[in-house]
C-alpha cells in the first residue's frame, strides 16, 4: 500500500468548558496517509490543516496513526481490516484539541479508507 485515503463524517462534536456540550454534525473530513514506513514507525498525513509526519503502528489487521500537533494536541486515526476482501477499510478519527485553559474541543469521525498501490 502506497497511499491510504479516508473519507470520514463527523459523528460527534463537543466542547468541555468546564461542563460538557455536544451535538452531532455531518461535516466531512478527507485524510490521506502516504509514505507509510512500518520499520521507522512513521507516515505522512495530509489533511485539512496541511501535512505532517505522524506515528504509524500496525497491529494484526489494524493501522494506527497518532499525531501530536505543535501545540501538544493529539489526534488518533484507527483503520481496520475490511469486512470482506476488496471492500473499503472501516476507520475512526478522534481529536482532542485544547483551545484555551478549560476550553477543549473534542470530535469523533467515522467512515472508510481506500488503499491505492
Amino acid at each position: 500500500m502506497v497511499v491510504l485515503t479516508c473519507d470520514l463524517e463527523a459523528k460527534h462534536v463537543g466542547v468541555l468548558n468546564p461542563g460538557y456540550a455536544g451535538d452531532q454534525t455531518g461535516d466531512t473530513l478527507v485524510l490521506t496517509f502516504t509514505s507509510l514506513a512500518p520499520g521507522a514507525g512513521t507516515a505522512q498525513l495530509i489533511g485539512n490543516s496541511g501535512a505532517s509526519t505522524v506515528e504509524f503502528r500496525s497491529f494484526g489487521g489494524q493501522l494506527q496513526f497518532i499525531e501530536e500537533t505543535p501545540a501538544g494536541n493529539v489526534t488518533v486515526t484507527s483503520v481496520f481490516a475490511p469486512p470482506a476482501p476488496g471492500e473499503p477499510l472501516p476507520a475512526v478519527h478522534s481529536r482532542h484539541i485544547a483551545i484555551a485553559p478549560a476550553d477543549v474541543a473534542i470530535s469523533q469521525f467515522a467512515g472508510a479508507c481506500k488503499p491505492k498501490v
